[in-house]
């Protein structure tokens, strides 16, 4: 495969991403703010929300060349969330399909993983889910600090990724 082609490639698959993130914000946002603001289940998911989104635009490098390798498997997936959100009325597969399709730019694969995972701290349902185990449910500092949590990750594993990319002396 020519490098050309495989360029072009890399910017479908990135425009791909870039549009499912677009469509996911505009199907989950609406019920992610009604959720952070009215739901007591929900209290910091803002604020771990844009402490998420820093974690991403660090790790994030999408005209790198490994960046568009192995990203279709989550655009198909960010597809499929989407409509079957679309299809049940389940908001959070809106949810999951923006994290995921947010996901898909992070460059290495592991910690796109990792990344996409952190995603269960601004996430409203976990807060539901977690409530059950919890008495009373969170106190509000715990979903922004498990996004600092992410955000320290990708700073350590991308610089440790930039030092082994880097000639020795």
């Amino acid at each position: 495969m020519s490098e050309s082609s495989s360029t072009h490639e890399g910017l479908e698959n990135l425009a791909a991403g870039l549009f499912l993130s677009a469509l996911s914000c505009v199907l989950a946002l609406p019920s992610l703010w009604q959720a952070w603001c009215d739901d007591r289940y929900s209290v910091g998911g803002g604020i771990a929300f844009l402490l998420w989104l820093v974690s991403l635009w660090l790790a994030a490098d999408p005209l790198h060349r490994r960046a568009r390798q192995r990203v279709m498997p989550w655009i198909v997936l960010a597809t499929v969330l989407c409509m079957l959100g679309s299809m049940t009325s389940l908001r959070i597969c809106h949810h999951l399909a923006l994290a995921t399709a947010l996901g898909s730019l992070v460059v290495p694969a592991l910690l796109r993983w990792l990344l996409t995972g952190f995603a269960l701290c601004w996430i409203p349902a976990t807060g539901w889910i977690l409530s059950r185990f919890t008495l009373g449910g969170l106190n509000g500092w715990e979903r922004p600090a498990l996004a600092s949590i992410s955000i320290i990750l990708s700073l350590y594993l991308v610089r440790r990724m930039k030092k082994a990319l880097q000639p020795e002396k």
